[in-house]
């Protein structure tokens, strides 16, 4: 009985759902929205890697979503290892069970449970919380893709990510609560968005030239980032942007800085760690809000020798001790 069931798996090469073993599910989709007309439900119980190939819409989405995430009676999502869809191309569609999708747009596919997503190669945008929850901890963003949406990888296992160089823009929340994301490479863009890191487990970060605005609360309670780079180009720094960033202990503020929102590294119920704040500008910057002094109260701020005065006189930057560098 076991043999027959097996001959039945690996003889369907020639129907567009194919078991290239007993392990690897390979679907092609030859109109949208059919992917799960060419999968048989005995091919997924012994499935743990699926490769979709061809054009897929929302409803094609929706079912790959539930291959790579819905359990079995045994608590288990039938996809575990891997989910290829590089060969797909996303296209226009809607569905009043499923929802819509837009044509190069990644959607729908949060709470994934398998281990390594392949995305399609051909889209340029990740849509709103397209990949949210996922349990894989590396993913590769397509060369092609020029935006990434609000919250679309927040609460997801990745643990390192290389965003592409055209990436132009990203939304809030992009990697928020993101706990095992240690590392970063960053594209150049003009604004790190509002809670873009709020809550990673990031060491080191370069942000790279370019890059004007850190938004409120963009790297909020990053507890283990110790060393940070800001690039010549930075203009503001918002409200929050470094609260609850227990190591770190230095930072340079490079001269063309315009504005600093209050309680930018600290506040007054969470003291920041910081120990030395260098600021190159000759001037001080303007002040959002009340002062940029709260929570920092045993640091050290460092200005031009030539400067020293202006910021031992300004209200807002009350700092208990200024030096001269």
């Amino acid at each position: 009985m076991a043999s027959a069931f097996l001959l039945m798996l690996l003889s369907c090469g020639d129907e567009p759902g194919r078991v290239d073993s007993l392990e690897t599910l390979t679907v092609n989709v030859k109109v949208p929205g059919t992917l799960i007309d060419n999968v048989k439900p005995e091919e997924l119980v012994e499935a743990k890697c699926l490769i979709v190939r061809g054009d897929i819409n929302c409803v094609d989405l929706a079912h790959i979503r539930n291959f790579g995430y819905a359990p079995d009676e045994h608590g288990n999502a039938p996809v575990k290892e891997l989910l290829d869809m590089s060969g797909c191309n996303i296209v226009d569609g809607e569905s009043e069970e499923f929802g819509i999708s837009e044509k190069d747009v990644l959607s729908g596919l949060g709470w994934i449970k398998c281990k390594d997503i392949r995305l399609p190669e051909s889209i340029r945008a990740i849509g709103y919380s397209a990949l949210s929850y996922v349990e894989t901890r590396t993913v590769r963003i397509p060369d092609k893709v020029e935006s990434i949406g609000i919250g679309a990888f927040a609460h997801s296992c990745v643990s390192e990510m290389d965003i592409p160089s055209t990436v132009k823009s990203m939304g809030r929340f992009v990697f928020w609560d993101c706990q095992q994301l240690r590392r970063i490479s960053l594209p150049e863009m003009k604004e790190i968005p509002f809670g873009a890191f709020s809550g990673c487990a990031l060491e080191q970060v370069h942000i790279p030239e370019g890059v004007e605005i850190i938004g409120d609360g963009a790297f909020e309670g990053c507890r283990m980032l110790s060393e940070l780079t800001l690039p010549r180009s930075l203009k503001k720094i918002g409200m929050s942007a470094f609260v609850s960033c227990e190591s770190l202990k230095s930072l340079t503020v490079p001269e063309g800085i315009a504005e600093i929102s209050e309680y930018a590294f600290g506040d007054n119920f969470l003291k920041s760690p910081l120990k030395e704040l260098h600021y190159q500008a000759k001037e001080p910057c303007w002040i959002y809000g009340v002062t940029v002094v709260a929570g920092v109260e045993d640091c050290v701020l460092y200005v031009p020798r030539s400067s020293l005065f202006r910021f031992e006189v300004s209200g807002n930057w009350g700092f208990k001790d200024v030096a001269g560098e």
